[in-house]
């Protein structure tokens, strides 16, 4: 009995070493690699010819693919083999280690693998996924020659079957993984380039929209100065209109007069009442030619290019007051007044060309955003000064402006007269001049009917 002790642990020392002799494989393989050298250390630590990994490729068990193979001293090519007559079939479907310890190719006849490999002895082991029912892989173990120790085999393959199932199911993870990562990758290069098409084609509209802005406000800036110009031209007219036709008439008059006069044909009363009338048409001639001259000069200040022109000193009220009448066209086909309250005192060293442009388009915006046809109403002009400031009030008294509009009226393109010919830039092309060329900002308040308060302030640098 002690002799059979002594034996028992001698076997039990002798598997150990074994087992871990087979086990020593870097950690750091994996996959096929790590079955790659599990098998070989088998196959040398066992003293067998024939050790091989397979899983079956059908539900129904009929065909097993080889993952790796072991072939006397060498790994082999895998291969693929029918289960039917094999002892194989047996381990997939019914014992757990199935074991032919000699006679295996008489008692397999039709199992024409084992008989060309001359093979004598087979154990072999289901490989079972601790994640599945069935079975996933089977481990065998092939040799020439009978197996001696048959329980030691039964037991070592056992074993090294729960080994092998464990690194096929870390395999599996990582492969899982490794295919989830792949198809993330190509999912979010997929979502990458559409989004690089994306921004492309956005960069692209952005541009677009950016030249027809440009080319819109460009298109404001001249429509303000067209109707700038046909006011002023038609008020130029009427007074060269009325000083050419008393040149004209007083050329006429003067010839035949002096001819009357010549002749003895008129009294001395008479012509020296004609002297008095012509001085009269003289005077009237020169105060339209003048008024034109005023105008000339009123609408170069206003059609200066804001973009070139340079900073002068000018007086606000006087600057303003010639802004008004370059406007007077429009103004009086309404029953708006307009009123300059700015004191008379107060100058500035700006750009009076922008300047120009601000007051010229918040009078045409409240005629024809602010009243209806025929409508009266007052348009007043206050400016104080106020430290290092000065602070522009306009106001009109007009229709006002909604709620939900009012903090939407600087911005490109905001209009209510959309289809009407409005384009929503008459007010955000006044915000960027008060901003960028005079440093300032502008406000608005506004009740429905209660008109209009916008509120500029115009910083003074020395």
């Amino acid at each position: 009995m002690l002799w059979k002790l002594v034996m028992i642990e001698k076997n039990e020392k002798n598997i150990l070493k074994i087992l871990i002799s087979i086990l020593d494989i870097d950690q750091k393989l994996t996959g096929i690699e790590y079955l790659k050298e599990f098998i070989k250390n088998i196959a040398l630590n066992l003293d067998v010819k024939y050790v091989l990994i397979g899983h079956p490729i059908d539900e129904v068990l009929s065909q097993i693919q080889t993952d790796a193979v072991w072939a006397n001293g060498n790994f082999a090519d895998n291969f693929m083999y029918q289960l039917k007559d094999t002892p194989c079939e047996l381990v997939l479907t019914g014992e757990r280690v199935c074991i032919h310890d000699m006679n295996v190719a008489i008692n397999f006849p039709e199992d024409k693998l084992l008989q060309e490999m001359g093979i004598e002895a087979y154990v072999g082991a289901p490989v079972v996924s601790s994640t599945q029912s069935e079975v996933s892989s089977i481990l065998v173990l092939l040799d020439d020659k009978p197996m001696k120790d048959r329980n030691f085999f039964i037991s070592i393959t056992d074993f090294l079957a729960l080994r092998a199932s464990a690194e096929l199911e870390k395999s599996r993870i990582e492969e899982n993984l490794s295919n989830q990562v792949i198809l993330r990758t190509s999912e979010l290069e997929i979502s990458n380039k559409k989004l690089t098409k994306t921004n492309k084609k956005l960069t692209k509209t952005l541009s677009q929209l950016k030249k027809t802005q440009d080319r819109l406000i460009e298109s404001e800036k001249l429509s303000s100065l067209g109707g700038l110009v046909s006011g002023v031209a038609h008020e130029i007219n009427t007074p060269l209109g009325v000083a050419l036709t008393g040149i004209t008439y007083f050329e006429d008059i003067s010839l035949s007069i002096q001819k009357l006069y010549s002749e003895e044909h008129m009294s001395k009363e008479d012509f020296e009442k004609y002297l008095n009338e012509s001085k009269n048409i003289s005077t009237q001639v020169l105060r339209n030619i003048k008024r034109a001259s005023e105008l000339v000069r009123t609408f170069k200040q206003v059609s200066a290019d804001q973009e070139s022109e340079e900073k002068r000193e000018f007086y606000i009220k006087d600057y303003t007051d010639g802004i008004i009448l370059s406007v007077y066209n429009q103004i009086k086909k309404t029953q708006i007044k307009v009123e300059n309250n700015i004191p008379s005192d107060i100058k500035i060293n700006n750009y009076p060309g922008a300047f120009g442009q601000i007051i010229t388009n918040l009078i045409i915006n409240s005629l024809v955003h602010g009243y209806a046809t025929n409508d009266k109403g007052t348009i007043s002009l206050n400016l104080q000064k106020e430290d290092n400031k000065l602070i522009l009030h306009y106001k009109d008294d007009g229709k006002g402006i909604n709620e939900k509009d009012l903090p939407h009226i600087f911005e490109p393109f905001f209009t209510t007269k959309r289809g009407l010919g409005g384009t929503g830039l008459g007010l955000n092309i006044l915000h960027n001049i008060i901003k960028k060329q005079f440093g300032g900002y502008i406000t608005c308040n506004s009740k429905p009917n209660k008109g209009v308060d916008f509120e500029m302030v115009f910083p003074l640098f020395s």
